[in-house]
């Protein structure tokens, strides 16, 4: 008897230890069959409570899934409120003086906290609901609601409702979220990247839906090779007599997906007689979209660009805060 039953319980265990993982612990379908994703989102309401996040969600197999956001609240100025990132493009790339037109060389800034670890970090489950709707349960209670959408090597996650967010951007793959294209990559590219997104500015939310981003009609320099500049000669966004902007475009990591985008209307430098500016000029933090490929597709990003000046409560209508992609059209 105590054979018979030391013989069968050898049979269990052998039996259980030859089961599969996925056997032992059913997977969950995930978004578009994909894992990692870029995502932009945030709170853009009239009024100054407003918020952005950026950063990636990986979603596991088991259910889980694990967010590493960046976050700039309208309520809170980070100070400083702009950084550099270590590019200054050499004089080939920027040739522009305070007296000679031309894009300036000028240390590349990117919105404070973006050079470091992502200070936000959150763990949560998630369902596929029927119509391949993903819904994120977070531990804090937050949840998230999405639809997803199959496109070329990539998921593209369209935001749906929140606790408190009111606009998002999400895309994915199966490429590692710590790998990420060059800047010389970038610059050739050969499709648009048109603009489409949502901003916050002296109190009204306007949708941003502009043309290609034009990475082709940047100089890609050589010294540092991870920055490209642009000079455009004029635009009606100046409000000034001098309606040149100067564009900088620029890597963030080189072990992950972050760029930067940042410009801002010359005369605001030539006003106090500086070369570069360091006033209230766009702060845009990117993060690329990479296909199941490892191709370059395009980026997810925001704005957190935070008025300098003035005491903290004054200059909150003056912050610009927005929610972008840069993608070709499907």
């Amino acid at each position: 008897m105590i054979r018979t039953l030391y013989a069968l319980l050898s049979a269990l265990v052998m039996a259980a230890a030859a089961l599969t993982p996925s056997q032992a612990a059913p997977s969950v379908q995930l978004p578009g069959g994909r894992d990692n994703f870029v995502v932009a989102m945030g709170r853009l309401a009239p009024g100054t409570a407003n918020w952005t996040l950026l950063g990636t969600y990986h979603f596991d197999p088991s259910g889980t899934v694990t967010a590493r956001m960046y976050r700039w609240e309208q309520t809170r100025r980070p100070k400083p409120a702009r950084v550099p990132v270590g590019a200054t493009p050499d004089t080939r790339c920027a040739p522009g003086t305070r007296n000679k037109p031309g894009s300036r060389p000028c240390p590349v800034m990117t919105a404070a906290r973006f050079t470091g670890a992502a200070h936000e970090v959150r763990q949560g489950t998630f369902e596929l609901r029927p119509g391949s709707l993903p819904r994120i349960v977070w531990t804090s209670r937050w949840t998230e609601e999405w639809s997803v959408e199959p496109q070329d090597g990539l998921a593209r996650l369209t935001f749906r409702n929140s606790g408190s967010a009111t606009h998002g951007y999400a895309y994915g793959s199966k490429a590692k979220l710590s790998t990420r294209r060059a800047m010389s990559t970038v610059h050739t590219y050969a499709k648009g990247l048109p603009l489409d997104g949502w901003g916050w500015a002296g109190g009204k939310v306007t949708r941003m839906k502009r043309g290609d981003f034009g990475q082709h009609h940047y100089k890609a320099c050589r010294n540092p090779s991870w920055c490209m500049t642009r000079y455009q000669p004029s635009s009606t966004a100046c409000n000034c007599r001098e309606t040149s902007i100067q564009y900088y475009l620029a890597r963030v990591s080189a072990h992950d997906r972050r760029d930067t985008w940042w410009h801002w209307c010359t005369c605001l430098a030539s006003a106090h007689g500086a070369l570069c500016h360091s006033g209230n000029s766009h702060v845009k933090p990117l993060l690329q979209i990479l296909d199941d490929d490892g191709k370059f597709r395009g980026w997810v990003g925001v704005e957190a660009s935070f008025y300098p000046y003035d005491p903290e409560t004054k200059a909150r209508p003056q912050h610009m805060l927005g929610v972008l992609r840069f993608i070709e059209r499907a």
